[in-house]
């Protein structure tokens, strides 16, 4: 048989959901950013993290506004929300992450959160996001000794980011920043979680419940 007549899906992915074209900060913004910076960071085990844990609280309403909007965007997307369930997400904590070079950012995931996003202030050179397999344990009971790395046989993908673009996910997810040896500048992304108010699940099938 040949290849040409057969079909492999890749069923039950995970949702990863990415800006193709940037947001640029202008100068307000930027002078809003180095602010918060210059108020402190702190040591975060592999890299640094702003002292201002809530920067989406601050003087950044038209950023914060497009953020939302990509939050709605991707949840209506994945969630496919029962109207009835007047269901809406909003941001609770945000944080900016510093990540200098010769550092890296341990594998994480994002508790008491439903998306999670990462918005790039500034990026270096050849920059990405480690995106790391949830069932990769269950994956490789096998190793076959694979001759190359796909979707169906990596433990992790190497996602490829860019300055003013954002990536959401399911919290859940883990992921990770590895050290980059090409990095001369402070790699800078502001972080940030969402949670939901509404009602939740279905009164028919004894899952509902009010939220917020």
């Amino acid at each position: 048989m040949k290849n040409d007549e057969i079909e492999i899906k890749g069923l039950f992915s995970t949702p990863v959901y990415l800006t193709k074209s940037p947001y640029v900060l202008n100068d307000a913004e930027m002078v809003e950013i180095n602010t918060l910076l210059s108020e402190g960071i702190e040591q975060n085990r592999s890299n640094h993290t702003s002292l201002n844990h809530r920067v989406l609280d601050s003087n950044l309403p038209d950023l914060r506004k497009y953020l939302e909007e990509n939050v709605k965007l991707f949840a209506g997307e994945v969630f496919s929300i029962l109207p009835r369930n007047r269901i809406s997400f909003y941001i609770t904590q945000s944080w900016l992450s510093i990540t200098k070079p010769g550092e890296f950012h341990h594998v994480h995931s994002h508790p008491n959160s439903v998306i999670s996003g990462v918005y790039y202030v500034n990026t270096v050179e050849n920059d990405g996001l480690v995106l790391h397999d949830p069932n990769f344990d269950k994956k490789y009971i096998l190793d076959f000794g694979e001759k190359n790395l796909n979707h169906f046989n990596a433990g992790m993908y190497y996602l490829p980011v860019s300055t003013g673009q954002l990536v959401l996910f399911p919290s859940w997810l883990k992921h990770s920043v590895d050290t980059n040896p090409g990095a001369t500048t402070n790699r800078i992304s502001l972080a940030f979680n969402v949670f939901v108010r509404g009602g939740l699940g279905k009164e028919e099938n004894l899952t509902h419940l009010n939220v917020g």
